[in-house]
């Protein structure tokens, strides 16, 4: 049972019927709350949906968005995104964090032996943090408790602007033959294979992944640069425990460019889609 059928269930008063309601209503806060009251919030709520002088031709057009979004959200997607928000984020975070582990797996960064510890735990400690958060406010419920205004946006900063910064500083060391690859005729060759990596291995899939996640299908475009940016800092986590070399320019240009790519790319197609639908 999805939400269009609740909604159904709500319209003729039948909303606490049967058995396969309830086990809805434990998955998905939004129809539990609509339903809490027998459905007298939402039947209150109808009224003001519609304006009262609405013309024909505008309840028609408003009929027809709302179906055509109710036809849309069936089926397996539907199913998806009416999973409790702890899965959905779960589900995210689990992509995020797999490639990098799979790297740990295999025995990471050939240099790993003589990469200072604490500035490892510390790089990777920022990344996780960072990409769990903002995937967890990019997949937060539209119904949900509001967060400070600026959280968001901060957020997206850090995860675009926190690899660039950690590029920059000097290298972590220079100990390992591995790691003083990537300059001079090898630099870019280098880059443009560990941006790929990152890009086509965790950051594209998982960009994908959460506008299915997201119960507003990246219609938000906050929401959607939140994930983007998420997808971001998990490309640079696993380039960070698989690619040994530690020159600033090949850190720069290979691993920081991800992000904000991926964030720019992202944000325009959002924009183009939000003009588009406008016209």
């Amino acid at each position: 049972m999805d939400c269009r059928e609740i909604h159904e269930r709500l319209r003729n008063h039948d909303a606490r019927a049967l058995p396969d309601v309830q086990a809805h209503l434990v998955g998905c806060a939004a129809c539990a709350q609509l339903v809490a009251d027998e459905g007298a919030l939402a039947r209150a709520l109808a009224p003001d949906v519609v304006p009262h002088d609405a013309a024909p031709a505008e309840l028609e057009s408003m009929l027809g968005a709302i179906q055509g979004d109710i036809a849309r959200e069936q089926g397996w997607q539907a199913r998806v995104r009416e999973l409790p928000t702890p899965i959905r984020i779960g589900i995210a975070a689990s992509v995020a964090l797999l490639p990098a582990l799979l790297a740990l797996a295999f025995g990471g960064r050939a240099d790993m032996g003589v990469y200072p510890l604490a500035r490892m735990l510390l790089i990777v400690a920022l990344f996780v943090v960072i990409a769990i958060g903002a995937v967890a406010l990019g997949l937060q419920p539209l119904y949900a408790r509001a967060v400070p205004p600026g959280l968001r946006p901060a957020l997206i900063l850090a995860a675009v602007w926190l690899p660039f910064i950690l590029g920059a500083i000097p290298a972590a060391h220079l100990d390992h033959p591995a790691s003083l690859a990537g300059g001079g005729a090898d630099l870019v060759p280098r880059a443009l294979r560990c941006f790929a990596f990152g890009m086509f291995i965790p950051a594209i899939p998982l960009t994908i992944l959460t506008r299915f996640l997201d119960r507003d299908g990246h219609a938000s475009l906050v929401r959607a640069l939140l994930c983007a940016s998420a997808a971001g800092l998990a490309a640079n986590l696993i380039l960070q425990v698989d690619c040994p070399i530690t020159h600033p320019l090949h850190l720069l240009l290979g691993h920081a460019t991800i992000a904000i790519v991926l964030v720019a790319a992202y944000g325009g197609v959002g924009l183009a889609r939000t003009f588009l639908a406008q016209r």
